[in-house]
Order: C-alpha cells, then structure tokens, then sequence
C-alpha cells in the first residue's frame, strides 16, 4: 500500500505476516482502519488461513484497535506461532496463538514486545490462549512498552495451564495490571513462571493461578530488579478453594 506523508507518496510496512518463506506487508498511515482481528493464518497476498502453526506477525508502527492473534482457530491446535512489536499503540487484546475449538490446545506460542504503548482497559495479552483445553509451553517477553489501563498478562491462558512464561525486562506499568505465568480458567496451573529482572511494575504478580477447586503447584516468581508501586501483590501461586502448594518466591 502507498500512502503520503506531507504530499509525498511513502510505502512503508506497518505489519507483516510471515508464512514460511512466504508474507504479506501491509501499511497505514497513522493506525489501521479496521476493527477487525489481525490474523496471522490469513489468505491475504496468497497466505493460508488453514496455517495453524508457525505463523509470526510482526508489527512495527501504528495505531490498532482489533485483536491480535499470531494464528486462530475453531477446530485445531495452534502450535509455535509468534506476535512481535517493535512499536505502536494497541487498544485489544494480543495473543500468540488463539484456540476455541473443543480439546484444542494452544502451545510454544510467543509474544515478544520490544516498545509501544497499551491502553485497552481490561484487555489481555497472552503468549497463548486455549479457551477449551490447555494452554502449555507458551510465553510473553517483555523488553520495553508501557501498559496505561488495567492489563491481564499471561504466559499461557487456558482451561489449563502449563508450563508457561512471563519475562519482564523493562516493561512501565501505569495502572493495576495483573500477571500470571500461567492462568487455569477452570483447570489447574502447574509449573508456570514470571521472571522480572528490570521495570516499574504496578498490580498483582503470580506465577500461577488455577481455576475454581483446582490446584496451582510449582509455579515460580523470580525478581532480580525493578520497581514496584502501590497496591502491588506477589504470588508464588493461587487457588481458590483448593491446594497451593510446592510454589516459590525468589528474591534476588
């Protein structure tokens, strides 16, 4: 797409979605006009939408108000899929990988965000997200950014979750933002981290949180650094009703 900046026609690529060797630039000026998902398994510029694994969008400047989603899907795993932010401004939710379909899991999906700014109230960002099964193996680094409204960060939410990470290095928080390395909506969080070496950090932090009468164990927070402001709270993991046990807190 060409746009004009000051009279002059400039192309430049906003977003990119990657397919294997194959992708698809797209450009805005000043934020993208849609409020339509993202997609990274797209049939745009010759993309499939039945790619359900190693899919990677990577954005690089704008404005957006859709949701995000490295690849989705109704009736498969998403597997190894990737969001990565350079910069812009997000007002949804972002997530590597996106499943609803029944028994369908999200795994090894990422999102990396290196600046940018996020100012959707109550909106998530999660390495992945598996509404009807587990959520394993996924994370969410962050290497700079400012969330400005409450946020929910997750490595991996799923019915349950496994195994997911949440790295902070850099990261400003402005507002109550609640961290999990894992989140079990209604199953259990098992082994889940956050790892937080650098930032400002505002909200509750939990290695762990598992759904209603299920249990959160080994889940892990490690602090090396970083500020943290009022009404903050730190978990090692969180159950509601049920067993919390073997989690841990270091301090470094």
């Amino acid at each position: 797409m060409v746009y004009y900046t000051n009279g002059t026609p400039t192309a430049k690529n906003d977003y990119t979605i990657k397919q294997g060797d194959k992708q698809y630039n797209q450009g805005w000026y000043v934020s993208y006009p849609d409020t339509s998902p993202i997609n990274g398994n797209t049939s745009s510029g010759g993309l499939s939408a039945d790619s359900y694994s190693g899919n990677e969008i990577i954005i690089r400047r704008s404005k957006y108000l859709c949701l995000i989603r490295g690849a989705y899907s109704s009736t498969n795993d998403v597997t190894g899929n990737k969001v990565n932010i350079y910069d812009g401004t997000f007002s949804n939710s972002i997530y590597g990988g996106y499943t609803s379909g029944t028994d369908c899991q999200a795994l090894n999906n990422s999102v990396n965000i290196y600046s940018g700014s996020f100012e959707g109230t109550d909106k998530e960002i999660s390495g992945g997200y598996s509404v009807y099964a587990n959520a394993a193996n996924n994370t969410v680094n962050f290497y700079g950014g400012i969330v400005t409204v409450n946020h929910k960060i997750y490595g991996g939410l799923g019915k349950a979750a496994n195994n997911n990470t949440v790295n902070i290095e850099g990261l400003t928080i402005t507002a109550d933002a609640t961290i999990y390395g894992g989140c079990g909506t209604s199953g259990n969080a098992d082994n889940n981290t956050v790892n937080i070496k650098s930032g400002s950090i505002m909200g509750k932090i939990g290695g762990g949180r598992a759904g209603t009468g299920s249990s959160a164990t080994g889940n892990t927070v490690n602090i090396e650094g970083g500020i943290f402001t009022d009404n903050f709270k730190l978990y090692g993991g969180e159950a509601s009703g049920t067993d919390s046990a073997n989690n841990t807190l270091n301090l470094k």
